[in-house]
């Protein structure tokens, strides 16, 4: 699980996808990713992959919590 969701439940915009909004959400109960999509309708899906990345971005969500 990635340290940095001291907020969970919190839907964090990450970007766009073919014009839709996307927003990543842990969700504390479960302990799960999800995605969603949202444009003219809104799409959810559960990130089941484990992220590559997971270590090196904690570190840098614990590095910009410092900085903050």
């Amino acid at each position: 699980m990635c340290r940095e969701m001291k907020t969970a439940n919190i839907p964090v915009g990450i970007g766009e996808y073919l014009g839709m909004k996307m927003a990543a959400t842990f969700d504390s109960f479960s302990r799960k990713f999800t995605l969603a999509l949202k444009g003219n309708l809104s799409h959810t899906i559960e990130v089941v992959k484990p992220f590559a990345q997971e270590a090196e971005l904690a570190e840098k969500l614990d590095r910009l919590a410092e900085l903050k």
